[in-house]
């Protein structure tokens, strides 16, 4: 058949799909979400509750300030596009100051804060911090410390019928 391509030209157009394959992956690598950090100021009026403090004080700088820039800058050559923030304080205010910190922070994506289900006002605070699209859901720790009561599987409810995750915290107990 006439227009098919002779051995040598099948040979040379072919050298050029193994650049073609590596140029069309290099576009479709999909993005790196951080899906685990925090943010914090211990330099804050009310100080923060994490990081503990070091034995004896004298923490360094980077122990006392975590905020979005300074994550960005660490991150961004190592391809991090986004992070998503998992509160460590248990204060309720401070998930206000974690969403007012991730407001002009394009790289923060979303925010796992922590209300507690055994909270009457827990509704109440659910549906204020849901209101902002970066609110994804709730980190609880000592969840089996509910699990028998009526209300605190009602708010586990609530949080679900919010559609947000439940991020529970497992610490390490004894050593």
């Amino acid at each position: 058949m006439k227009g098919d391509p002779s051995r040598r030209e099948f040979v040379s157009r072919s050298a050029v799909f193994p650049f073609a394959a590596k140029a069309a992956l290099a576009d479709t690598s999909p993005p790196i979400i951080d899906t685990h950090m925090h943010l914090f100021d211990k330099t804050r009026p009310e100080g923060a509750p994490y990081p503990p403090s070091v034995p004896g004080g004298g923490e360094p700088p980077q122990g006392m300030i975590s905020l979005p820039n300074r994550y960005k800058a660490i991150v961004t050559p190592l391809g991090v596009v986004g992070a998503i923030v998992v509160e460590a304080s248990p204060r309720l205010e401070d998930n206000q100051w974690i969403l007012d910190q991730a407001a002009n922070a394009p790289i923060i994506v979303g925010y796992v804060g922590r209300l507690d289900p055994a909270d009457p006002a827990f509704g109440a605070n659910l549906a204020r911090f849901r209101q902002n699209k970066l609110f994804l859901g709730i980190r609880q720790g000592h969840l089996d410390l509910g699990l028998d009561k009526p209300d605190y599987i009602a708010n586990l409810a609530l949080l679900a019928n919010a559609d947000c995750t439940l991020d529970v915290d497992t610490p390490r107990h004894g050593g």
